[in-house]
């Protein structure tokens, strides 16, 4: 299910050095493994922190949102960020993070060294446009450089990471695919590769009006659109040739959906230049068979994508956490299954499997599971198969829906 469009329009340009969030975290709150809260103050352990691998969780009520920095060296809640947004995600590219505010277009770079704290806020908005722009993920380029990916707007717009304004944007609108109603590209997710300077971004090219869906897995009706992938030269914001036909052209997926939220849904495997892409898929009034579903693996140097896992099932393929060539790790309905890639189909569903997971490069799974006791970050060891706790009570202020209010993303 679709999270429905913010409502709100969001604040003109500007770059603040002080936001309203950043001035509520003078203090953090930290908890170890056991959960023993105590307060430390905003500098302590800065040197450590910046060596230490972190993930970025962000819990809502729909009311308002919590962000949780949780350092991975040793295991510790590094601090928790109060968000008045209730619409709130996580995000982060090459060792920045940000929490997005999705109704008000708000950007919250997190401090490079101490992640806890709120070093700047930037707006998503275009002077003096007051329209929704609905930041869904920030790519960061080469040095304070960067790219918002507005799902309600058909431009990029180029940010400044330190704080210098910038009105400039990337127009996507040629990309709009006739059949699509909503007039919207719906820019979802993207990754940067730094060997080629180019940023990736992948446009979804739905009808976000649509509502037709019915149980058991609430997607729209199939439209004569697939996604697409479009290419940007960083180092002169130009859209590049990706298929080798014609200059400026997009890669057309072959699924149709493409669900690269977040954390998971689109993953880049650097190996061999390819990005996998979890596709949600479409229905055909009057058939119970899902159409454009699975996952795909596009190649970058080609520009061509083929089928890795596809799938008629009306249990949706909602994420994806990619580990290697043979090691990854579908959502499907509600359940989690191990997945090998080169296998076409997937392997065993797994009982305890972390939710908002990522990654850690390091042969674990982090994410977070609810019991009785509340919320707790756990960490699934590849090797064992087994899960274990890392820190209690990682939210204090909100207590997010376990299905649709959470975030993630890998901070290294």
């Amino acid at each position: 299910m679709r999270l429905s469009l913010p409502l709100l329009a969001t604040l003109a340009v500007s770059a603040v050095a002080t936001s309203a969030c950043s001035s509520q975290t003078t203090t953090t709150q930290t908890s170890d493994a056991g959960g023993d809260t105590r307060t430390e103050s905003s500098d302590a352990g800065a040197d450590t922190q910046s060596r230490v691998s972190t993930v970025l969780f962000v819990g809502t009520d729909f009311a308002k949102s919590e962000a949780v920095v949780v350092g991975l060296e040793p295991p510790s809640i590094l601090g928790r960020i109060p968000i008045d947004d209730g619409d709130s995600v996580a995000s982060a590219s090459e060792d920045h993070a940000f929490v997005l505010e999705r109704t008000t277009g708000l950007i919250h770079v997190l401090d490079p060294v101490d992640r806890a704290h709120v070093s700047i806020t930037l707006s998503s908005t275009d002077t003096p446009d007051s329209g929704i722009s609905n930041p869904r993920a920030v790519v960061v380029a080469a040095g304070s450089k960067a790219y918002v990916l507005r799902y309600a707007k058909n431009q990029l717009k180029v940010i400044d990471l330190s704080g210098v304004a910038s009105s400039t944007t990337i127009d996507l609108s040629s990309f709009m695919a006739a059949g699509d109603p909503d007039g919207l590209v719906d820019v979802r997710s993207g990754i940067f590769d730094p060997s080629t300077q180019r940023a990736y971004v992948l446009l979804q090219r739905i009808d976000q009006t649509d509502f037709s869906g019915t149980d058991p897995d609430y997607v729209a009706r199939c439209l004569p659109v697939h996604g697409a992938i479009v290419g940007i030269d960083t180092t002169t914001d130009q859209i590049v040739d990706l298929n080798g036909n014609t200059p400026g052209t997009a890669i057309e997926l072959l699924g149709i959906n493409p669900n690269g939220a977040d954390a998971n849904g689109l993953a880049f495997d650097s190996s061999s230049r390819q990005l996998l892409v979890a596709n949600t898929g479409c229905y055909e009034p009057g058939q119970t068979e899902r159409s454009g579903r699975g996952i795909e693996a596009v190649d970058l140097a080609t520009g061509t994508s083929r089928w890795l896992y596809q799938t008629t099932s009306t249990s949706r393929v909602d994420a994806l956490v990619w580990v290697n060539a043979t090691t990854s790790f579908v959502q499907q309905g509600s359940d989690w299954y191990a997945w090998n890639p080169t296998q076409p189909t997937l392997g065993n569903k797994l009982s305890d499997f972390p939710k908002a997971p990522v990654y850690d490069r390091a042969g674990r799974i982090v994410g977070l599971s609810k019991a009785d006791g509340g919320w707790s970050v756990v960490a699934f060891d590849l090797a064992t198969g087994l899960t274990a706790p890392l820190a209690t009570s990682p939210f204090l202020r909100v207590d997010p829906s376990p299905d649709y209010g959470l975030t993630s993303a890998l901070v290294r």
